[in-house]
């Protein structure tokens, strides 16, 4: 089991930056900073951007270096992105009903997208995280999820990795009163993501349901149930210490067409209509 803390803003160079996991353990905690060439799952992949970073001696938030990002193929090659595309859908970016792809309550005061500040990360063929650990279990808390307590969601990153925490609420919206959350954005630090969704659990088959709702990532036509499967047989080998039954439930596309955004892959892409 693998802790991550986010050290304080610095000015590392590439040559200090994480190298491709092999088998790496799942890891807990907020983002790490991605200095120039850092082959990690890149959240806004060729965009430059000023992040906030949880600093591990005081907990504040910070801005984090501003980086350009190569696009994923460079760093992992075509046929691996490929693949990934394939199984866990194409990496795209944040949607809202509206077009506009973050909102205003998950960002900071400087317009940044914000980073989760406790998530965790599996990843196939990993050992199971220590569901004895408190930091895993403050992560993704499965019994305030079975008491309705807490709402979880979950992301397909740029390198097929699960990440999965809270969908915080952030206030009620001024308008329609409706109470407001936190979702997958920041699992991503506001960048692109594969598909994604969130957790029920059916208290009567005691089983945690891992279902591909997301308006965020999940719109696009690529998402399928093969995708979703693969999410949950990661999340399903993460959860087998508590032998917590895994199942699945499909969404397919069922919103309307004005809120579908079309995929940015051109296969993918409907033709116009006149």
């Amino acid at each position: 089991m693998k802790l991550t803390r986010t050290p304080p803003p610095s000015t590392s160079t590439a040559a200090d930056a994480p190298a491709e996991p092999g088998t790496p353990s799942p890891s807990v905690g907020g983002k790490r900073p991605r200095p120039p060439g850092a082959l990690a799952d890149l959240s806004q992949a060729a965009m430059p951007n000023k992040r906030l970073r949880l600093s591990a001696s005081d907990g504040s938030l910070r801005a984090g270096p501003e980086v350009k990002a190569p696009a994923l193929q460079a760093l992992i090659g075509t046929e691996r992105a490929a693949d990934l595309d394939v199984r866990f859908g194409s990496l795209q970016p944040v949607r809202t009903k509206d077009g506009d792809g973050i909102h205003d309550w998950e960002k900071d005061a400087e317009g940044r997208p914000l980073a989760h500040p406790c998530f965790i990360a599996l990843q196939g063929g990993d050992a199971p995280p220590d569901w004895t650990d408190p930091e895993v279990r403050k992560a993704f808390n499965i019994d305030a999820l079975k008491a309705g307590e807490k709402l979880y969601i979950w992301a397909a990153s740029a390198l097929g990795r699960v990440f999965i925490g809270e969908e915080e609420p952030a206030g009620q919206d001024p308008d329609s009163g409706k109470l407001r959350h936190r979702g997958h954005p920041l699992l991503v630090s506001g960048g692109q993501a594969r598909i994604c969704g969130e957790f029920h659990f059916n208290a009567e088959t005691e089983t945690l349901v891992v279902i591909n709702k997301s308006g965020r990532y999940s719109r696009y036509e690529d998402r399928s149930e093969k995708q979703l499967e693969a999410v949950a047989g990661i999340i399903r080998a993460a959860v087998a210490p508590l032998q917590l039954k895994v199942g699945t439930k499909y969404r397919s596309n069922k919103a309307p067409e004005a809120l579908v955004a079309p995929s940015l892959d051109p296969k993918h892409r409907k033709a116009p209509v006149d």
